[in-house]
């Protein structure tokens, strides 16, 4: 398993300002895939070292990010019971965590600490680089982390 991005460690920019970091976190098949044929995520199996590792990402208080299929999957999952027996501290950190969701559709997301950025996806995320303090996670989401990376705004996959 690659294990990046744990540390929330931000960067100096240019004028030696503290930058953001934009970290990208997507679980990918041998063969390049991230989703099944049937277009979801069902085939990702997280066993005790992903949990462990979800546990510390979350532990280090970046912001989650999402594309709108993926938050809605997320939200239905991480919000369950069965997310909190199988996995109660990512669970309950999945929830507490601060989230924005990227969508042109979902006006109020139901799912706690969480907020929508409809338009302009790209400058929305050039600024928070420059002005939040906390790192950014993107989970899954490949029609964002495709936005992203073309506009070399991932720091870390």
């Amino acid at each position: 398993m690659v294990t990046a991005g744990l540390s929330s460690k931000s960067r100096a920019g240019a004028k030696g300002d503290v930058m953001s970091r934009l970290i990208s976190f997507t679980l990918i098949s041998l063969t390049g895939c991230y989703k099944n044929s049937s277009g979801n995520i069902a085939w990702h199996q997280h066993g005790a070292e992903e949990t462990k590792y979800s546990a510390a990402s979350l532990e280090s208080g970046n912001t989650l990010l999402f594309g709108r299929v993926t938050f809605e999957e997320m939200a239905a999952y991480w919000s369950s019971q069965a997310a909190f027996d199988q996995a109660p501290v990512v669970a309950e950190r999945m929830n507490k965590a601060d989230k924005i969701v990227f969508s042109k559709t979902l006006e109020t997301p139901k799912w706690q600490n969480t907020r929508v950025v409809q338009n302009n996806i790209i400058e929305e995320i050039k600024t928070l680089k420059q002005t939040y303090e906390a790192d950014m996670t993107l989970l899954g989401s490949g029609s964002v982390v495709r936005q992203f990376a073309a506009a070399s705004l991932i720091d870390e996959y």
